[in-house]
């Protein structure tokens, strides 16, 4: 039986703390519903990235930059993100 393990999140960068190989993306991503005073709230998620995404992230990113990330969840209810694709940069507004 195949069983998969994927997350799939887009959203706005709103900070990234890495030390050596290891660093947290913190990403805040509106829900698709209007709540009860007609506004979209939204919600900020930490995912874990590792290595050569790390490298990425702080030399083609800056906070309010929108990305998209492709990762997987562990035993420990952490994300981990596989990949990274750059969607729309904060200076092109």
């Amino acid at each position: 039986m195949c069983m998969m393990n994927n997350f799939i999140v887009v959203g706005r960068i709103t900070s990234f703390k890495a030390e050596n190989k290891k660093g947290v993306l913190e990403l805040i991503v509106s829900r698709n519903y209007k709540n009860v005073n007609g506004d979209y709230e939204e919600d900020i998620i930490k995912i874990n990235v590792f290595d050569g995404l790390n490298n990425n992230i702080k030399n083609f990113c800056c906070i309010g930059d929108i990305v998209g990330v492709r990762g997987r969840i562990q035993s420990n209810n952490r994300l981990v993100a596989e990949k990274i694709s750059f969607l729309k940069s904060n200076s092109e507004k």
